[in-house]
């Protein structure tokens, strides 16, 4: 289950950076217009469903595995955990205990495209808003280049689409 789901991140996280690296290699600008970035959080969707387990199947059962396995992956601690494990297993009703994936925490995700991390960051924020999870909850798990990256967008919209009309 663990490899189905990194697995499948990964081929998701392959897309979208694709879809990013071929809009920048499209346009003459550093930056990526509205709508490449449009383009970017469409790409980013799936992956953001994935990171937070939107497509995650209930456990009917307890799931019982190979004890020493459990205790290496939970053991796995990387240098952006700074509070709370984020490779805390469940098994009872769900895969992890975190709403979001541990896979926020592997290099790849810190070395990716920043216009990609921002929308990843954005759609999770989003994601765990929509679904009502406390702040508390999802925020102590994440990665240090997640910090900012959510409330990038905000900084580049023009104040007229920041506050609603009266």
């Amino acid at each position: 289950m663990i490899l189905e789901h990194q697995s499948e991140a990964y081929n998701l996280l392959t897309k979208a950076n694709f879809v990013t690296q071929e809009l920048r290699s499209r346009g003459k600008n550093a930056e990526l217009d509205e709508e490449a970035r449009d383009k970017v959080r469409d790409a980013v969707r799936p992956l953001v469903e994935h990171l937070c387990f939107l497509d995650e199947f209930p456990l009917s059962h307890p799931v019982s595995g190979n004890e020493s396995f459990r205790s290496y992956f939970e053991g796995v601690r990387h240098a952006t955990e700074f509070t709370q494990p984020i490779r805390q297993l469940d098994m009872q009703t769900r895969m992890f205990r975190s709403p979001v994936s541990y896979l926020l925490h592997a290099e790849t995700f810190e070395l990716i495209d920043t216009e990609l991390q921002s929308a990843i960051a954005k759609g999770i924020e989003t994601c765990m808003l929509a679904q009502g999870v406390e702040d508390s909850q999802w925020r102590s798990v994440v990665p240090a280049w997640f910090e900012g990256k959510a409330r990038r967008d905000q900084k580049r919209k023009p104040e007229s689409a920041k506050t609603p009309a009266p």
